[in-house]
Parts: structure tokens; sequence; C-alpha cells
């Protein structure tokens, strides 16, 4: 007897003269050239009694009436063996229908850059612990970049660094809880992008703040992608300091661009010890 893919054989009991009928059961869901076939129920049984027709019947497995069968693909295969027998009714969803080739669902991910690692030096035995010995003024922080990383330690070039909000020239002051003689700054400026030439100058104030006395002036060249990097080591022997005042002129010709700064540290011992 014939069947299509949208029907069934399901076996009968045999007549007299041993032959089989079969009849044609229509199945609750329509079937596209191949598809997989998942029936309700037991589905090793139900292809035992499909295997038994169609040997009663003198056909091949993968043809009747000269109609080529199609063959589960591998992949369809292997999920039958995972859902397992009696898991899925017959026309009913579950997650993606097998074999329709809906189109994969996009990766999800994150391409992380990386940048140089800052320096793990190990601050000197004299550095003066800024955040436990003093209060920090300046006159502009930009909120991705505060004034805070400029003492955090982490140094050297892809180190964190304050970057001022605004361009022009900016102000950072060290005011100290008590007096500190002072024998060391150590700066560090990273310039990745700007050709700039920069100033940097420092003063210190031994009576409260009410006066200023420059000890110090430097410029420096920044031409990327050669020379970003800068790093001073300014000796200085300065006693019972109160004050301590950063100048930076992020440009001398005058070009809009911002200051920053990768550390600022300082050397020296609290005045009277």
């Amino acid at each position: 007897m014939p069947f299509s893919a949208n029907h069934v054989p399901v076996p009968l009991a045999r007549s007299g003269d041993g032959s089989q009928e079969t009849q044609l059961r229509p199945l609750a869901a329509k079937v596209n050239p191949g598809q997989l076939l998942i029936l309700q129920g037991d589905l090793p049984m139900a292809k035992q009694e499909q295997r038994e027709h169609e040997a009663h019947a003198g056909i091949g497995a993968d043809q009747g009436d000269g109609v080529q069968q199609p063959k589960p693909t591998a992949s369809a295969a292997a999920a039958v063996s995972a859902v397992g027998p009696g898991a899925l009714a017959a026309g009913e969803a579950s997650g993606a229908d097998i074999g329709e080739g809906k189109a994969p669902r996009p990766l999800r991910k994150k391409v992380l850059k990386m940048s140089p690692s800052p320096s793990s030096r190990v601050p000197a035995r004299d550095e003066i612990d800024v955040a436990e010995r003093a209060t920090v003024v300046v006159t502009s922080e930009s909120p991705d970049h505060p004034i805070d990383h400029a003492f955090d330690g982490k140094r050297g070039p892809g180190g964190t660094r304050w970057m001022a909000e605004q361009g022009g020239e900016q102000t950072i002051v060290v005011i100290f809880d008590s007096p500190e003689n002072v024998h060391g700054v150590s700066l560090e400026v990273e310039e990745p992008l700007l050709s700039r030439e920069q100033e940097l100058w420092l003063e210190i104030s031994c009576d409260g703040g009410a006066s200023f006395r420059e000890v110090r002036r430097q410029g420096f060249n920044f031409s990327p992608p050669d020379t970003t990097f800068e790093r001073e080591e300014w000796a200085v022997q300065e006693k019972e300091v109160t004050h301590l005042r950063l100048g930076i002129k992020p440009d001398k010709s005058g070009k809009p661009c911002r200051a920053m700064l990768t550390t600022f540290a300082l050397r020296g011992e609290t005045a009277g010890k």
C-alpha cells in the first residue's frame, strides 16, 4: 500500500491467508520533506512496526512504490537519541524546530584592549604618604581621571593619571598636616596623542601658604609616537614646608589641551623627627 510523508502505516491483525493488512493513519501535523518525524508514544516500537510492514510488502527501508523516502540527517538522528523515545508530541513546537534551518544565535563576546602594565615599583622608604599626612587642592579634575590617580602608586607608561577637566594652566597644592622636611619630588607625565611643549614648576611655602618661593622649573617636549613619557626626579632640600605647589602649563604656545599627571610623589620626613 503506498504511503506518503504525511501518513504512517500501522499494521493490523493478519488475515486467514497469512497476509497482513495495513491502515494509513494521518499525522497530526504536516511533515515537510527532509523533516524528522517524531511520533507521540513509543518511538522504537513505531519504527519496528514500520520495518515489519516494509519487509512484508517487499520494499526496502528507503523506498516505497518507487518514491524515495528522505533519510534523517546525522544531526537529526543525534537529536532523536538525545531526546529519547516518547519525549515530544507530534506537531508540538519545542524550542527551535529541528530541520527548519533557523539562523544560529550570534555569539556574545567582548574584546579586551590590552594596555601596557603600570610599574609595580615599591615606593621608597622615605616617601611621604600624602593621603595620610596632607590635603590636596586642585583647580580642576576630570571625573574619569581624578587627582587621586597621581598619588595611587601606579606608575610608568600605562599607569593611572590625573587629567584636568578643561584646558589651560592648572595648579596642584599639597597642604601638610604638620610641617615636612622635603628632599625629593618625582613627577611622571604621559602624552600619547598630542605634540606639545609642557612646562612644570615647583613652589614651596614655609609660612602656612602666606607666601611661595619657586625652587624648580622644567620644560618638556612631547612628540608622539616617539616621545610620549616624561619622568622627572627633582632633588630639593627644604625644611619645615607647610605647602607645596605644582604649576602645570600643558602647552607653552597656548594650544587648547589639558594638563595631566601620572605620578606626583614626595620624599622626606616630618619636621622635628
